[in-house]
């Protein structure tokens, strides 16, 4: 099923405001573009106040004047309507202009086999600045195939998108980080088991359990009432112990849960304490590590000092006799120093143009006599044979410097590479080792204490588990027994064979698909997780469980979900999600709130491309930034659908959005 048309009116920043959906591409991969609030996350709250009536990725925000108090929307079931809107969702702009406004968001679904569209509308009265809702005649217009839907209107929806699963559809991507943290265990089963239909399955086994019990008991009983005693009583025990059965079998599934945290725990607290108590060597090789770090500062600061020395005598050389110019002529001295620093060549060449070969200033007439007697004089001009001497040494200089160069960045890698392995080694090392080895260790105690305690208990309930179904089955043997022997009761024993039989088959059909369902998601997590996860060796293996838990593990064996950054978890959320959905065949349109927030590097382009070819399946709608936008343009032309740019207009006091549609 695809949404192909939305139609905003009066809802916070949209006062009129329509998005198309519909393409012509394979791929279903929706773009809503916008700066920072131009209502991009209000579109996806709009499309869920027409699903559910209420918001989903924020808490209830106040858009009105502030002497008006929030006003809860309360659901009804789709039969009243006396449910009173939430008057924060009413357009600022309209509060300029008193009147009767409605606020509605329309939604076109379009299915291979059926077409849905939803209205849902509120109705405000807005005076001298002050907004009252009014009650809607129909709240909520519910259409299936073009024709109304008369009652039960929410159903109809519910039936498609579950409100209580829609955290699984819509996904706000800053907290995609945290799913795994928050939405684990019992959540993600729950999830799983309504989106494949194992709850459906297991509630019609639970149906069947009290049909047999409630309905074909009774009637047994009411048949013998005056009759066979034995018969009610049996009757009434296996009653007593199915229901016993079943409480026990949720406090067994409990226990298991529970002993697995514990036993997660246990595992990290064993690990820090092995990494504690491998004290002494840790420390050893930092110590080693220490002094090698030590021996190489030594030799950088050796090659600093030798580059210094070179550098400064380099200088002396290029700049030496500028200074003892400067020197001369402020000094007022009349021996001229600079004569022993230049060549021949150079003074003559100064004499004959008159300008100083150094600073290129004009000479006068006291310089250049001095400059010309110099030429009489070898002690004071040095030689060509000299100069060239020194010319060659600035060369060997600017050699040798190069070299130290060199020599001092491989020492300083090799420093960055001694620090790198400090660091990391640092971490297992608390300040104080002593009180956390005595921390960790009495944790490790309690914990194994309470893992044994757990696991008395799971003993006790098993054993409580088979002594019952042993009675249980000899109860069930004596009432066929009975049964076979009372002709009269022959229809009571066809309806009993007949209902067990179902609950046998419904049984062993439900611990198959359990296995087949957690085979696909684990198979599709890892497909999905491989095109976009570059850490290969932190996620070594994969698995979702039968009992719909999912485990990511290194090549020890460790769990690593939590060692994952914001940007992987959101990836492995994402892709677990998918992964889900592809299992369970179902075809609600996946809605993401900026995806690529925690999302870096490569994966940041990847993760665009997955979601495009996933969109071959199914339908999905991302919101992101203009600058999100700007990086992936290119790429967007070629993969998305439609991009509807948000566009912010100055109303009065307010701003309103209007949509353009891109592509």
């Amino acid at each position: 099923m695809k949404l192909t048309k939305v139609e905003i009116a009066n809802y916070r920043q949209y006062v009129n405001a329509q998005f198309d959906f519909e393409n012509n591409k394979n791929s279903e991969l929706h773009v809503i573009v916008g700066k920072m609030g131009s209502g991009k996350t209000t579109f996806l709250e709009a499309v869920n106040w027409a699903l559910f009536g209420e918001e989903f990725f924020s808490t209830k925000r106040h858009y009105g004047p502030a002497d008006i108090n929030n006003i809860e929307t309360s659901l009804d079931s789709g039969r009243n309507s006396s449910s009173v809107p939430d008057i924060g969702i009413l357009s600022k702009i309209r509060l300029q202009n008193d009147g009767d406004y409605r606020t509605y968001v329309k939604l076109v679904f379009v299915g291979e086999k059926e077409h849905l569209r939803i209205n849902r509308n509120a109705k405000f009265l807005v005076s001298n600045g002050k907004i009252s809702p009014s009650i809607e005649a129909v709240p909520l217009s519910v259409f299936l195939n073009n024709s109304p839907v008369t009652v039960d209107r929410e159903l109809e929806i519910q039936k498609r998108f579950p409100k209580d699963l829609r955290e699984h559809f819509f996904f706000d991507g800053e907290s995609l980080d945290v799913y795994l943290k928050e939405a684990r265990g019992t959540h993600i089963k729950r999830t799983v088991e309504r989106l494949s239909g194992i709850s459906n399955i297991q509630d019609f086994t639970d149906f069947l359990s009290g049909v047999r019990t409630k309905v074909i008991y009774k009637e047994l009983r009411n048949m013998e009432k005056k009759g066979n005693n034995r018969l009610e009583e049996i009757s009434r025990k296996i009653e007593e112990q199915e229901r016993t059965l079943k409480e026990l079998n949720t406090r067994l599934e409990e226990a298991k849960q529970e002993k697995e945290k514990v036993t997660r725990r246990l595992e990290e607290v064993v690990q820090k304490l092995q990494s504690l108590q491998d004290y002494e060597q840790l420390k050893s090789k930092l110590e080693q590590l220490e002094s090698e770090k030590q021996a190489k500062i030594e030799n950088k600061k050796r090659l600093i000092s030798e580059k210094l020395l070179l550098t400064l005598d380099e200088a002396s050389y290029l700049f030496g006799w500028k200074a003892v110019e400067e020197f001369y002529k402020f000094a007022g001295t009349k021996e001229s120093s600079i004569l022993k620093e230049l060549p021949r060549p150079a003074v003559e060449r100064m004499i004959n143009e008159k300008t100083c070969a150094i600073c290129g200033s004009h000479l006068s007439e006291e310089l250049l006599n001095i400059l010309y007697k110099s030429l009489t004089s070898e002690s004071l001009v040095i030689s060509e044979e000299y100069y060239n001497l020194l010319k060659r040494t600035i060369v060997k200089n600017i050699y040798q410097i190069r070299i130290l160069n060199e020599q001092i960045s491989v020492v300083e890698k090799e420093i960055s590479e001694i620090d790198k392995n400090l660091n990391e080694l640092s971490k297992n090392l608390p300040n104080d080792v002593s009180s956390a080895l005595e921390q960790y260790q009495n944790e490790k105690i309690e914990l194994e204490r309470l893992k044994e305690n757990i696991q008395q208990k799971i003993y006790d309930i098993t054993n409580n588990i088979k002594s019952i179904q042993k009675e249980l089955e000899q109860n069930k043997r004596e009432l066929q027994e009975i049964l076979e022997s009372n002709k009269s009761l022959a229809i009571i024993k066809r309806q009993l064979e007949f209902v067990q039989t179902l609950e046998d088959i419904l049984s062993r059909g439900l611990g198959k698909l359990r296995q087949i369902i957690s085979a696909d998601i684990t198979s599709h997590t890892k497909e999905y997780i491989n095109r976009v996860m570059w850490k290969k060796d932190i996620i070594d293996s994969i698995a979702f469980t039968e009992e719909f838990e999912l485990i990511v593990s290194d090549k020890s064996g460790v769990i690593q979900i939590k060692e994952l950054s914001g940007g992987e978890r959101s990836i492995l959320t994402l892709a677990l999600a998918l992964a889900i959905h592809k299992t369970a065949g179902v075809s609600i349109p996946i809605f993401i709130d900026r995806p690529l927030t925690n999302i870096s590097g490569e994966s940041y382009y990847e993760l665009i491309e997955l979601l495009s070819r996933f969109s071959e399946e199914r339908q999905i709608i991302i919101t992101m930034t203009d600058r999100e936008y700007d990086d992936l343009k290119e790429r967007l032309v070629k993969l998305a659908s439609t991009v509807h740019y948000l566009n912010t207009e100055k109303k009065g006091d307010y701003y309103i959005t209007t949509v353009e549609r891109y592509l």
